[in-house]
């Protein structure tokens, strides 16, 4: 664990250390439910925030560092009642940006989940998940100023926790393009 924080860490630096490059903040909500083959969930509402670095060519690099509150929520099949699975992650993106006009990027890669905590019912259910997740992480964002921005991206597990996310944010950027 101290390895990969380490590894993420030594990634945003240099990423952040180039005068050709951003440096920013979002944050918005989720909309996500988690997906097995033993059941499927309605989707559940949570928040994400964090930091982002990228170059500022057309075709660049994006890496970002936030925390993301997922989950879904269940029905319980011997009670009938609804059950609320909350799932904290701290998710490190790894993706390809690409702006093929002054106000639109596509992005897209992989990003890692690393679980901070899960809870049902506020009991700690942790260890009833891996703790590493993986999965595919794409979506579009607009640029309304030099500065603000809009997102809307979904994110798709690739491993057997099933977790399928929506975002939508608002980013803030910190340091302008040179």
């Amino acid at each position: 664990m101290f390895r990969l924080v380490a590894v993420i860490g030594l990634a945003l630096l240099i990423g952040g250390a180039s005068a050709q490059t951003q440096f920013g903040v979002r944050g918005g909500v989720n909309m996500s439910r988690m997906a097995d083959d033993a059941s499927d969930s309605d989707y559940l509402f949570g928040l994400h925030g964090g930091i982002y670095f990228r170059g500022t060519a057309r075709w660049t690099v994006q890496v970002e560092m936030q925390y993301s509150g997922q989950g879904g929520k269940f029905q319980d099949l011997t009670t009938g009642e609804t059950v609320v699975r909350r799932l904290h992650y701290l998710n490190p993106s790894f993706l390809i940006r690409h702006e093929p006009s002054e106000t639109l990027a596509v992005v897209g890669g992989l990003q890692l989940g690393v679980l901070i905590t899960a809870e049902e019912a506020g009991v700690n259910i942790s260890n009833r998940f891996d703790p590493m997740d993986l999965g595919l992480h794409f979506g579009l964002d607009y640029n309304f100023t030099d500065r603000l921005s809009g997102s809307s991206r979904f994110l798709q597990s690739l491993r057997n926790i099933g977790n399928q996310v929506v975002q939508v944010s608002i980013g803030f950027t910190i340091q302008e393009r040179p």
